[in-house]
């Protein structure tokens, strides 16, 4: 009795142990996939940035008016081929790109009305400047069913395109927490750069890399000036029956020498995929590192149960035997030593859950939408760490306890 005790002992800290583990790095892969399946609000699919250099601009010549005449010419001259859909310059707007442009709008008759960020609310805004055909290359559209042409003209107009998250600034004595956003359109605010642009529409919120939240990043598009043609980005989208190893041919090829424009030189273009891709290359990683960790220490204690377990039963054959004597069951002896095994788990389960409650508090998770922790969060991950851990539980006393009915009872109680 003793050494059986002793044996269920360090049973249930081997469970204990292993739950832990597996509820980190659950909760980890968990918080990953729910962020790389998020809603994007845009189509990159057929999106390639066109890279450039300009060369040589005279110290006495205004570099953003040099690069708004080139590439001014250079996006005419892409809009004029017949495989391109649309065409648009953009500063601190090409998705996937970390960089950012964070400030407010600021209502010029109402100075409690900012928009920004919330601290209660966690969301903050970021700008993105364009020029009109920006939301044609993305084919995002508005909330209201304003399709891209429309977002488009309201850039054109000087406008501005707000995302349907937006908050008012949270700062004293000024309008705190969530606005709706339906009775934005049409007011007027100064941008951050100090320029006054009326809200023309409001689009869904946009995702602006893999692994952010969607909710907690409010987006405003205004027009791009003058001061920003220098680090403007240019894309383009090919239509749907174009080709794309075409275009890339001639963008890279001997034919790009056809769109040099005085000091201008064409780099090459990359689509937006790739850009995608090279983005999250890092959690990427990381996540296939989980994955192969997860999976070795699955297979580990699988192992390690089924070892633990096929002794266990083995020690219990002749129980096993006098059992089917008696008239029990293969399901009656495959129940009872399955239900040992998942009290044990179950025994295990209670203090492991503390502890990863306590990881969870004392913020060692990676954070997610502004927060490192959450119940529903806690609790998801615990799920699935106990299907888990049942499964391979299962099948560790199962396989031995299998096996050992398989022998004749006369053959072990001989043996006795």
């Amino acid at each position: 009795m003793s050494t059986e005790w002793r044996a269920n002992m360090w049973l249930l800290v081997e469970l204990l142990v292993v739950s832990v583990v597996l509820w980190y790095i659950n909760d980890f892969m968990y918080i990953r996939t729910v962020q790389a399946s998020q809603d994007y609000g845009f189509d990159y699919e057929r999106v390639y940035r066109v890279n450039y250099r300009i060369a040589g601009i005279d110290d006495e010549a205004d570099p953003d008016s040099v690069c708004n005449h080139l590439v001014g010419e250079l996006e005419r001259r892409l809009a004029g081929r017949p495989d391109i859909e649309a065409v648009s310059r953009t500063a601190y707007a090409t998705p996937f790109e970390t960089s950012g442009y964070n400030a407010g709008l600021f209502n010029p008759e109402d100075t409690t009305a900012c928009l920004g960020f919330s601290y209660s609310t966690g969301v903050s805004m970021r700008y993105g400047f364009v020029t009109p055909g920006y939301f044609s290359v993305l084919r995002i559209s508005g909330i209201n069913g304003e399709s891209p042409a429309r977002l488009d003209s309201v850039i054109a107009a000087g406008g501005a395109v707000l995302s349907d998250n937006v908050v008012y600034h949270e700062a004293p004595g000024m309008k705190s927490g969530k606005v709706d956003v339906h009775s934005l359109i049409g007011k007027r605010y100064y941008t951050g750069e100090g320029a006054l642009v009326t809200v023309g529409a409001v689009m869904k919120s946009q995702l602006r890399t893999m692994y952010e939240s969607v909710r907690k990043s409010s987006q405003v598009y205004v027009p791009l000036g003058r001061d920003m043609m220098s680090s403007a980005d240019l894309l383009v989208r090919l239509k749907d029956n174009a080709s794309e190893a075409d275009f890339i041919e001639a963008l890279n090829g001997k034919g790009s020498g056809d769109y040099s424009i005085g000091r201008l030189y064409l780099c090459g273009v990359q689509p937006l995929s790739a850009i995608k891709s090279a983005s999250a290359a890092e959690v990427d990683r990381t996540m296939r590192l989980s994955v192969l960790a997860m999976s070795f220490l699955m297979v580990n204690v699988f192992l390690g149960l089924l070892g633990a377990f096929w002794f266990r039963t083995q020690r219990r054959s002749g129980e096993i035997a006098i059992r089917m004597v008696g008239g029990a069951t293969s399901r009656d002896i495959i129940c009872r030593v399955i239900s040992e095994a998942w009290i044990l788990l179950l025994v295990a389960t209670i203090p492991a859950l503390g502890i990863d409650w306590l990881i969870g508090k004392a913020d060692l998770l990676i954070s997610w939408e502004r927060s490192h922790f959450s119940l529903g969060r806690f609790w998801i991950a615990a799920v699935i760490t106990f299907v888990e851990m049942t499964v391979m539980v299962v099948l560790g006393t199962f396989i031995p306890a299998y096996r050992a009915m398989k022998t004749k009872p006369s053959v072990v109680l001989q043996a006795e």
